[in-house]
């Protein structure tokens, strides 16, 4: 018979225990795994593989030059004219840890480069499995993304910091149950806001747009608690349609300046577009800028509306169909509508008021070196394509 101290001695301890467990513990290899495998394996070769054969271009030069003095002398002066000091410290560990080459050079961002191809995988939770499988493949293959992972500059260390901004700020507001409105997750916040003040000046848009999200999420739960109504509906109302009307702004202001590019001054083009639709209204033939402004402008709206109401649907799928929020789409609709419209005149004013000269007519711009009697009459020409003649 086994004593009590040969039962104590046969049982685990606590210092064995988590060991024997996680030596114990069956490990699937599914197909997700292996795909995430392959996405870091070509993650490390492609940020790594002949770095330093790449002869250092001028911003490189200046980096790696006064990185190099403050590894061999531990001097440094901070100038704005090579953005924040981080980069260069970090620069300096690498050549007092593996030498002073072009490689070792280029390590602080090729390292970080790897970090930003595998973040996704923290997303999974918002992006879904394929979401985040996706977005860890764009990153891996996107050309710009490569060239500044593999570029000492202050580039990558800036996106990945306000990479982590993000992700803390979703597990603040949307994380788990127990590890949500954490107190850690500011902190997060807090050291990638710094990471990212040390690396670049581009940080105040990504803390204004951070701190944005923070305070409208703040002041619709004060809100949601007094008014004892859910602040779901109206944090929706406050996010998504600027976001959507900028993207959807962004895309009709190209479209605007390529038809329209005949016609420079906004009211010119108001005229233009209101007599085309009024000969088109009538049955006459309207010119071949405003059919390409028309068709472009109807295709970007049915597709607009189709995402819009075909997310919504996808949202309350399984449900009835009295459960979809009508009410709520259309006012979303309404709101983006308005947003788009003031986003797109705003942008006309300030970008045509710059040509108009004192006694309102239009300046044609002057190519450096020439004289006004060289000057070119038309910058680009851009050949309109229609969708439907």
């Amino acid at each position: 018979m086994a004593t009590t101290l040969d039962q104590q001695m046969m049982r685990p301890s606590g210092e064995t225990a988590p060991l024997s467990r996680l030596l114990a513990r069956a490990y699937t290899i599914n197909w997700e795994v292996v795909a995430y495998a392959v996405i870091f394996v070509f993650a490390i070769l492609t940020r790594f593989v002949g770095l330093g054969d790449r002869v250092m271009s001028h911003d490189e030069s200046l980096h790696t030059y006064y990185s190099f003095l403050l590894f061999r002398d531990g001097n440094f002066e901070h100038t704005p004219l090579m953005h924040g000091p981080i980069l260069f410290h970090a620069n300096a560990l690498a050549y007092f840890l593996f030498g002073d080459n072009d490689f070792t050079g280029r390590l602080y961002p090729a390292v970080l480069g790897v970090i930003m191809v595998m973040f996704p995988l923290l997303l999974r939770r918002w992006l879904g499995r394929w979401g985040a499988l996706l977005a860890a493949t764009m990153i891996l293959i996107s050309p710009l993304l490569l060239y500044y992972n593999r570029y000492i500059r202050h580039d990558t260390p800036s996106i990945l910091s306000a990479m982590i901004m993000m992700y803390a700020t979703f597990m603040y507001l949307d994380g788990p149950g127990r590890v949500r409105r954490k107190a850690y997750w500011l902190y997060i916040i807090a050291a990638a806001m710094l990471w990212n003040l040390g690396s670049k000046e581009t940080a105040f848009m990504y803390v204004a747009i951070f701190g944005s999200i923070l305070t409208i999420y703040w002041l619709v739960r004060l809100y949601q608690h007094f008014a004892k109504r859910p602040g779901r509906t109206l944090f929706y109302y406050i996010t998504l349609p600027p976001i959507i009307a900028g993207v959807i702004a962004l895309v009709m202001y190209g479209v605007i300046s390529i038809s329209l590019q005949s016609f420079q001054t906004l009211p010119a083009r108001l005229n233009y577009v209101s007599e085309q639709f009024t000969i088109l209204i009538s049955g006459g033939a309207p010119g071949f800028e405003f059919v390409t402004f028309f068709s472009w402008t109807v295709l970007v709206a049915v597709i607009s509306v189709a995402l819009i109401i075909g997310t919504a649907v996808w949202a309350f799928r399984g449900s009835i169909v009295r459960s979809l929020p009508v009410r709520e789409i259309v006012i979303m609709l309404l709101l983006v509508l308005a947003i788009c419209l003031v986003l797109i005149y705003v942008e006309e004013v300030s970008h045509l008021s710059s040509r108009i000269d004192e006694g309102g007519e239009v300046v044609e711009p002057v190519v450096p070196g020439e004289t006004d009697a060289e000057a070119v009459v038309g910058v680009s020409a851009i050949n309109n394509t229609p969708i439907f003649a």
